[in-house]
Parts: C-alpha cells; sequence; structure tokens
C-alpha cells in the first residue's frame, strides 16, 4: 500500500467515520466503512483465511464532509511464502471517487493516488440502490478465488526459478528488452545495476526468475498509469525468453508456459 497524501485509520475509528455517512437517494446509496470492512473480515475467516497484518489508510479530502472520503484495506493472509506474500486488498469511498472493490493474489498494489492493482479483481460494484444487498455475495466469492490467484504466480514463480541464466545471456536478454521497448533507458539501468550487483538476496541467483524481478525493480521507474501495463509487458517478455533456453521438451510437462 503506497501513502500519499493519505493517513492511517485505527478499525475502531471506522464507526465515528460513519456518523459523516452521507445521505442515501433513489440512485446512490454510500457503504458504511464499518459495514464494509467487517464483510471482508469475517469473509476471509469463514473462509479459513487467516490475517497476520491488517492495515486500513483514508485519503481524499471531500469538501462536503470536511474529512478525508475514501478507505483503503490491505490484509497479509497466512499460506504465503517468503518470496511472495498472499495479500487481499479492499477500497471504497464516501465522496463517489471509487466505487467498492476489491483483489488479491500475490501482487497487489493500493495507492492514494487512485492506482489499484491486483491479479484478481474479487468485484468492483458501484454504490447504487442494491449495492448493500450484493457485497456479501460479491465479496464471498471474490474471497474464495484468493487461493487459485495466488497459486497460479506461484507456479509462475516456481518455473522461471527452474531456468537457468547465466550472467552473459542475462546482458543480452536486457539490451533485447530494451530494444524491444519492454523497458525504457531509465528502467533498464536500474534492472542492469541488480543483475551486475544485486541489492536483494533474491536476485543473487542465476535464472530466470531472478532475471525477471531485476526488470520489475527497474520498472518500478514511470508513471502509476501504466504501471500494469509495464509489469504485463515484462512478464510476457521473460516466459517467451525462458522457453527459449529450455532445452529438454520434457520440462515442458512441468512449467505452465
Amino acid at each position: 500500500m503506497i501513502m500519499g497524501s493519505g493517513n492511517l485509520i485505527m478499525y475502531e475509528d471506522l464507526a465515528i467515520r460513519d456518523r459523516y455517512l452521507p445521505p442515501s437517494t433513489r440512485s446512490y446509496t454510500p457503504v458504511p466503512w464499518k459495514y464494509f470492512v467487517d464483510l471482508q473480515l469475517q469473509a476471509l475467516h469463514h473462509s479459513g483465511h487467516v490475517i497476520q497484518r491488517l492495515e486500513l489508510k483514508v485519503s481524499g479530502f471531500s469538501k462536503k464532509l470536511g474529512l478525508p472520503g475514501e478507505l483503503l484495506g490491505l490484509a497479509t493472509l497466512n499460506g504465503g511464502d517468503a518470496d511472495l506474500l498472499k495479500v487481499y486488498a479492499f477500497r471504497t469511498s464516501l465522496n463517489k471517487a471509487h466505487a467498492p472493490m476489491a483483489g488479491g493474489g500475490a501482487q497487489v498494489d493500493c495507492c492514494t493516488n487512485g492506482e489499484f492493482r491486483a491479479e484478481y479483481f474479487a468485484f468492483i460494484r458501484k454504490q447504487t440502490r442494491y449495492v448493500l444487498n450484493d457485497l456479501p455475495d460479491l465479496v464471498e466469492r471474490g474471497i474464495a478465488s484468493i487461493d487459485k490467484a495466488y497459486d497460479r504466480i506461484r507456479v509462475d514463480r516456481d518455473a522461471l526459478a527452474a531456468v537457468p541464466l547465466d550472467t552473459e545471456e542475462g546482458f543480452r536478454l536486457l539490451g533485447s528488452a530494451l530494444g524491444h521497448g519492454v523497458v525504457t533507458p531509465n528502467q533498464a539501468t536500474v534492472a542492469l545495476g541488480d543483475w551486475k550487483e544485486p541489492r536483494h538476496e533474491e536476485f543473487e541467483a542465476r535464472n530466470m526468475w531472478s532475471f525477471n524481478n531485476c526488470l520489475t525493480e527497474g520498472a518500478k521507474k514511470g508513471t502509476a498509469a501504466t504501471y500494469v501495463e509495464r509489469h504485463s509487458a515484462i512478464h510476457g517478455f521473460v516466459v517467451a525468453e525462458a522457453r527459449k533456453q529450455i532445452v529438454d521438451p520434457r520440462f515442458y510437462d512441468e512449467v505452465p508456459f
């Protein structure tokens, strides 16, 4: 969760904030924050997930309310591993800036500038007349998909880690990624530095997964609006190159490429 102009909010303060809930109209039914958060927490509990950490933040000043009007939540769940956390994020607002939404997986970004990215979206539901009737089912169905979304990226991780890549070949691939517009010159410079002298232990191995990590580290440079596209392009490029590195055709039976 990326903080800009936002602030932390305690769970106990959600009910206090709901005192400023705007009135409903024929086309708009605002979702109380405490109700919205409780829906997520109860559904996670009922599905067997254990919340290891919960962050709640507010942002987006509302002139009408005189208070921040947007709520962001990020829950770190059990069942992840050291390299990939299992996470679930949700967001709503009292100022009509964002529809209630949630998503999860192994890579979730929720920012006070409006960005929300995840492996899968559990739901996006406008705050219209019947939103309070629809949300419980949407939340339960979405949370039921968390494990599938998380396992998919973990399988990709394990498959890429099994494909060796020496330092010189990594240099060549980085040049290819730059030449094909997968990364920009600034992003390539960051990736090159991490490939030559890894700043993180996870980058030290000489394989396609560590190379992927170097590229995504570089991809942090850029606007929030193109964040998803940058990472999608990198994933497609790395997977395509990983296939070329596989010599034994039997390996294809063990990877999702």
